[in-house]
């Protein structure tokens, strides 16, 4: 149980980083620790977002 754990954390993780660089935000120190930090993809995305909404629009 705790592998499949670390596997699904892993995996969102990496897709945070993905979105983050499509983004172009992928470098703002904010992004790196919300993907480092956040405890699920759906927290991690709604914190890039707001980076994202912060510096372009």
């Amino acid at each position: 149980m705790r592998k499949a754990h670390v596997s699904r954390n892993k995996e969102y993780k990496k897709e945070l980083k993905t979105l983050a660089s499509d983004f172009r935000v992928i470098h703002r120190e904010e992004v790196q620790e919300a993907i480092r930090n956040c405890q699920n993809y759906d927290d991690g995305r709604r914190k890039i977002l707001k980076v994202y909404e912060m510096v372009y629009l």
